[in-house]
């Protein structure tokens, strides 16, 4: 259960109905106090959460430096997918030509495959 300062304030007991109970009066202080105590543990929170905030930057953990790493990571690995894309694509194109002239010397009655350096057989780079 969170409690705030106020809730220890203005927390009230039943009166005793019979001998012995509290003195109301050491009850009423012992709450003052841990509810001073609750107050000073707030404002040290709220600081500390300040200074974490405001030092935010610092990243203890070096998770900044990770992220841009990853980051780089993911860009290089970017470029190398639209690399390789347009590799399958240029392949993918010289092999569709490739076909295409095969299929038109067939229909033109030769039956021998085109000379190298051709778009069949492109030069070995």
């Amino acid at each position: 259960m969170f409690l705030e300062p106020a809730d220890i304030v203005a927390k009230t007991f039943p009166a005793a109905k019979e001998p012995p109970g509290y003195d109301v009066g050491a009850v009423d202080s012992f709450l003052q106090e841990v509810a001073e105590e609750l107050r000073r543990l707030q404002r040290e929170g709220a600081a500390v959460g300040k200074a974490h905030d405001t030092a935010g930057a610092s990243d203890p953990h070096g998770l900044a430096d990770h992220r841009d790493r990853l980051r780089a990571e993911v860009d290089q690995l970017q470029a190398e997918l639209e690399r390789l894309q347009k590799q399958h694509h240029d392949f993918r194109e010289r092999a569709i030509e490739s076909v295409r002239e095969h299929l038109h010397l067939l229909e033109a009655g030769r039956d021998q495959l085109p000379p190298h350096g051709t778009v069949l057989h492109p030069p070995v780079r």
